[in-house]
């Protein structure tokens, strides 16, 4: 699957995708992981990788870094 965050957080399900590109990337880790999800259900049994185009030194990317940081945050406070 290639497409955007917005297609896939909305309740598109992808059960026989195994693997999603996504074009942008959302600034909140739980929409990143609802997305991801969308290729992971019960009935998929291959290996599921999801993928993030980000160019370099783009807005992307500093997303990117502040969402690396909000999930560690939430992995601490899980603990």
């Amino acid at each position: 699957f290639l497409g955007s965050l917005g297609a896939v957080k909305e309740g598109l399900t992808l059960t026989k995708a195994d693997t999603a590109v996504f074009v942008e990337i959302e600034w909140v880790p739980s929409v990143l992981d609802q997305a991801e999800k969308r290729i992971h259900r019960i009935s998929q049994e291959r290996l599921c990788r999801a993928f993030y185009l980000v160019a370099p030194n783009s807005l992307d990317e500093a997303v990117s870094r502040s969402l690396l940081r909000k999930r560690q945050d939430i992995a601490r406070v899980m603990e």
